[in-house]
């Protein structure tokens, strides 16, 4: 015979199997345990305890509460609880007092220790509902069975399985309660509950149950919970004073880049502990490493590939450098331009032409290679800075060493009184000589690009748990000083032969130009060998070490440069025809008589054409005196007074250097004979040979 209950709500009753012919039209306690976890779901809760009665019921429901909950390790927490440790919980004493028969003291005003009488069970409308259904179904039995709404004899005897299965198929609304009634499979009734909250419900202090919201499943698509949040009265308030949802969980949910880790006296809960750095956290369980071209990002949840650095135009600590480029190679152009406008000029044809355009090549080649050192690493540009870096240095160098050789070998050479000349004196031969210096880089240069081809490299560096990728090109900095050593040698070379030459003749002392130069770039390339390898701590320091590389470049090309300008800044007060239509000359001899005595004789001459002209020394020594000018001059309408012992320089046409055809420019001086007849302590020699080309006046790079 089916049963309907209006009061049963056992989760046991459930069990089909068991209790195939029972019904109820009250939800069973398993609808009670879903709405409470639903209720703590919306709360956002996950740390709570539970009140039980012994019974049954109270057993049935906890246990249905905890299935639903699904924590597999609320087990092992609720069982390691102590009244001694776990203060927080008011009722967890009571609990343990029930649990355990025992009482502790000052418990005597407790709830459990208070007697309450119930006044009414609430379950009247079940029992409404009971009724309806059962009248219902056995009236839709009475229809099938009898075709009309009286009973016939078809009716009896009754079929308990027929009135069940009508039974557990009902649906109707009850006007009373305006709830719809029906059962679920298992025979159950649908769970409808309130929600109440114990709270004030005067100013007087009275404190009530009010229904702050309710569970329902009424409609057929699952539990619902509605809760009106303005009715809740909370005693937790956030900063601003408003009434806040009390959190209640063991453990707070970790920090993005944090995973958890088990606490040792609750196992429920955690802590939370940071992932290390370039390590990002993967559901708050692992700690995952990045590559070494990532790092993680803000939060530490996701690899992000590291932007590379670089020093490009576009930073501004490259500008210094570009703008002492640009204006250092405009110089060096316009210095280029001089020398060809004034190509034929006695100042450009006696300071070795060709190593001053050797020179001037270098120097631009200097302010050029700067622009690879500021570019993006590419491998062209890598190849380039190979080769710029060191040879271009080196070819300056290497022009200006072998002109203080030159000199040196010339002065030595006059000073010793020798008749035989110097050897590889000629444009050629200084060439060969300036580009056997440059070669030995060049294969210095070759043998680096093999052995370590140009390439680019991506260098990871980790500072203050801080990843960059850095791109530069894979150059060691011991080939960068091994390049930089062979230019030094010459540095010093060139300083030696500067000082050796010091004491020459001042329209002949090129040397201290040379001198001053090479001293300014040993301070340049000092400095930048303490910056290169003093900046490492620094944040720049790839693009520091780069800049401060081509800025020596061209702080070492400007000042070779101004020694290269010093010398031809005279060019245009020295063009043949300002030599010619000069209205006067003045000879300074330097005058040794037979006492010792030193007079100066000054003649002036008229602008007349000579073929020969002659240098003097103050006395019969080894040198050339302070005051040497050589001059144009013949004997046609004046004399020339010389001492003793005087140097003749020839035209080209009449030069004695072997390998010199008559469009050498090299003017050498030769100690020759005494040819002059003397007139009391002066020799005088005149010559009246036929005018031919004009030798003008030289300066300091005579030789």
């Amino acid at each position: 015979i089916p049963q309907i209950s209006y009061a049963s709500t056992s989760s046991e009753l459930s069990q089909k199997p068991r209790f195939q012919y029972f019904s109820r039209v009250v939800p069973p306690d398993t609808y009670q345990a879903e709405a409470v976890v639903e209720i703590i779901q919306f709360l956002n809760w996950t740390y709570v305890a539970v009140i039980k009665e012994t019974g049954s019921y109270g057993e049935r429901l906890t246990d249905d509460f905890k299935a639903k909950l699904k924590n597999k390790n609320f087990d092992s927490y609720f069982e390691s609880l102590r009244p001694s440790t776990n203060i927080r919980n008011p009722f967890f004493i009571e609990y343990w007092e029930q649990t355990f028969k025992c009482k502790f003291n000052d418990t005597s005003s407790t709830i459990f220790n208070e007697n309450f009488t119930r006044i009414c069970t609430g379950y009247v409308h079940y029992v409404v509902d009971a009724v309806f259904a059962l009248v219902i179904a056995a009236q839709k039995l009475i229809n099938e069975k009898c075709k009309t709404d009286s009973l016939c004899d078809d009716f009896f005897p009754i079929n308990g399985t027929q009135l069940l299965s009508i039974l557990r198929n009902i649906s109707y609304k009850n006007d009373l309660s305006q709830r719809n009634i029906r059962f679920t499979d298992q025979g159950d009734g649908i769970g409808t509950y309130d929600i109440f909250q114990y709270q004030v419900i005067d100013d007087s202090g009275k404190l009530g149950y009010v229904t702050i919201g309710d569970f329902s499943d009424n409609d057929g698509t699952g539990e619902h919970v509605h809760i009106d949040l303005q009715k809740v009265k909370w005693f937790d308030h956030d900063d601003d004073g408003v009434a806040a949802i009390p959190l209640s969980y063991c453990s707070p949910s970790c920090n993005p880049g944090h995973i958890r880790t088990a606490s040792d006296s609750q196992q429920c809960c955690w802590t939370c502990a940071p992932c290390k750095s370039f390590e990002i956290a993967i559901n708050d369980t692992e700690c995952l490493p990045c590559s070494d071209k990532e790092k993680p990002n803000i939060n530490s949840t996701k690899c992000v590939k590291v932007e590379e650095e670089y020093l490009s135009i576009q930073n501004v600590i490259a500008w210094p450098a570009i703008i002492l480029s640009s204006i250092g190679l405009l110089m060096a152009v316009y210095t280029i331009l001089i020398f060809i406008r004034f190509g034929r000029t006695p100042i450009i044809k006696a300071s070795s032409r060709e190593l001053c355009y050797l020179l001037l090549t270098g120097i631009c080649f200097c302010h050029l290679c700067v622009w690879p050192l500021v570019l993006k690493p590419h491998i062209i540009t890598c190849f380039l800075i190979r080769i710029s870096v060191g040879l271009s240095l080196t070819i300056c160098l290497a022009a200006l060493l072998t002109k203080t050789n030159r000199l040196a070998r010339i002065f030595n050479s006059t000073a010793s009184r020798g008749l035989k000349q110097p050897s590889c004196l000629s444009p050629r031969s200084q060439i060969g000589l300036c580009g056997g210096i440059v070669s030995f880089q060049l294969i210095g240069v070759i043998l680096w690009i093999v052995i370590v081809p140009p390439s680019v490299k991506q260098k990871s560096e980790e500072k203050h748990n801080q990843r960059r990728i850095i791109r530069v090109c894979q150059t060691d900095n011991e080939y960068i000083v091994f390049s930089l050593i062979y230019n030094m040698v010459l540095v010093i070379c060139c300083t030696l032969y500067a000082i050796k030459t010091r004491h020459i003749p001042e329209n002949f002392n090129e040397a201290k130009h040379i001198g001053f130069a090479m001293y300014s770039v040993c301070i340049i390339w000092m400095a930048f060998l303490l910056i290169f390898f003093g900046v490492r701590s620094s944040e720049n320091w790839f693009r520091i070490q780069l800049v401060s590389l081509a800025i020596c470049l061209s702080l070492s090309a400007t000042v070779i440069l101004f020694k290269t300008t010093l010398e031809t800044s005279t060019a245009t007060n020295n063009m043949e025809n300002s030599i010619l239509n000069s209205k006067q000359q003045t000879l300074s001899e330097n005058i040794s008589n037979d006492r010792g005595k030193q007079n100066s004789i000054r003649h002036r001459l008229p602008s007349t054409d000579y073929s020969e002209v002659t240098m003097c020394s103050k006395s019969d020594s080894a040198g050339f005196g302070d005051e040497i000018q050589m001059l144009n001059g013949a004997c046609t309408d004046a004399e020339r007074r010389i001492i003793p012992t005087c140097y003749s320089v020839f035209q080209p046409s009449t030069s004695v250097i072997p390998g010199n055809s008559a469009e050498s420019t090299e003017l050498i001086p030769k100690r020759i004979e005494n040819p002059w007849k003397k007139i009391g302590n002066v020799r005088i020699k005149c010559d009246s040979a036929p005018q031919e080309e004009h030798i003008q006046a030289e300066h300091v790079t005579f030789v």
